[in-house]
């Protein structure tokens, strides 16, 4: 296999679904297999949705990114760089631009994710018209403020601007985004997406709400 590049886009099987799934191996344990739940949860995401895999640069240490996603049967997989909401954002425009078909769209922690109940919801008639994001939003206290504000912070002094976007978070693992929403999130500037760094998963509810987009609050 040749050597891959990050945020270039690696394509296994043309899409078939009118949904699609992005999944975020961010903080997977990939020295060993996944999960019972992890490999349950992606073969039933498979039924009905196609698959796309970002993978952090570390998991080349551990594994082989095009086996993997072609034995979870994705249609594509991307490696990150060192700004996850980046690769996130040209992931996006790849769907929308290439793709092309898509009319739901989901974003999947995996690593986080345990109510595997949840993936029959994708499916239901009622939410693949919704025009709306579907997750929980809310914000976080004030110690993880005073991480980022503080004087004696690491992320101020070494990372300079990190962080001073993240207001919000949310505990849903599995969260759905609108086509509308999908395609605001894709015009959103380096100024505020390179204030998330590794941070993408806070990134989409942040984002959210710093440019009002219409959400459901609630869990799927």
């Amino acid at each position: 296999m040749n050597k891959i590049r990050t945020n270039e886009f690696y394509v296994i099987n043309q899409p078939k679904y009118s949904s699609i799934c992005i999944v975020d191996m961010g903080g997977v344990n990939l020295k060993s297999p996944l999960s019972t739940l992890q490999h349950e949860a992606l073969d039933k995401l498979y039924d009905g949705q196609d698959l796309v895999f970002i993978f952090p640069k570390i998991a080349m240490k551990y594994i082989n990114p095009e086996k993997f996603a072609t034995l979870y049967q994705a249609c594509m997989y991307v490696m990150s760089d060192d700004n996850e909401a980046y690769t996130f954002i040209r992931t996006l425009n790849y769907i929308r631009e290439v793709f092309k078909g898509h009319q739901q769209f989901i974003y999947l922690a995996l690593s986080t994710f345990e109510n595997i109940d949840a993936i029959g919801k994708l499916r239901d008639i009622n939410m693949m018209s919704l025009n709306s994001c579907v997750l929980r939003i809310e914000r976080y206290p004030s110690e993880e403020f005073y991480e980022v504000y503080s004087k004696k912070g690491w992320r101020l002094v070494r990372e300079e601007m990190q962080g001073i976007h993240r207001i919000y978070y949310t505990p849903d693992s599995l969260v759905r985004l609108s086509f509308s929403g999908v395609n605001i999130l894709r015009r959103i500037g380096k100024e505020y997406y390179s204030t998330f760094k590794n941070n993408l998963h806070d990134f989409i509810p942040c984002a959210i709400k710093y440019y009002g987009l219409e959400y459901v609050d609630k869990e799927l």
